[in-house]
């Protein structure tokens, strides 16, 4: 089985200030897009958001999942265990439909430290129930900018 170790960029190390609650945990920053598509076949590009209501990632080593329903954000920080993990299932569209989607390529969450998983883009078409990942751990410097903007208190902590 082969194992993809999510790394943060030589550019990225500058998070000193970023630190997990308890020093088992790690924080986990990805950014899941759902859309509900015509044909699975094309790419739609940057799906910007696209219709995810929620998603789930898995710790392999424990079987247990994190995460949850998501309101008008698809990028979260989840502070999770150590451990080697899938992005598991996302829900989209309103459409009570759960993904299942726990496949390689797989990340690391090292404790004590923010852990960028990047962008996922997953289409859905619904009459057919047909599903495709169009990119996983895409754009890591991009969603850690993003993150930087949504979630300041996390980067720049009291004093």
């Amino acid at each position: 089985m082969r194992i993809l170790l999510v790394a943060l960029l030589a550019h990225c190390l500058a998070l000193a200030s970023i630190s997990a609650h308890a020093e088992e945990n790690g924080l986990l920053l990805i950014d899941v897009q759902v859309q509900i598509v015509d044909s699975i076949d094309r790419d739609p590009g940057d799906i910007g958001g696209g219709t995810t209501d929620g998603f789930w990632v898995r710790n392999l080593n424990t079987d247990t999942t994190y995460g949850g329903m998501v309101l008008g954000n698809t990028m979260v920080m989840l502070e999770v265990p150590e451990g080697i993990y899938c992005l598991d299932s996302a829900s989209a569209g309103g459409h009570n439909i759960r993904l299942n989607l726990c496949t390689e390529p797989y990340f690391r969450v090292v404790p004590g430290r923010l852990n960028n998983a990047g962008r996922w883009r997953i289409g859905f078409r619904v009459r057919t129930s047909e599903m495709r990942r169009y990119g996983s751990l895409e754009d890591l410097p991009g969603v850690l900018a993003s993150a930087r903007r949504e979630f300041p208190e996390r980067f720049n902590p009291p004093k």
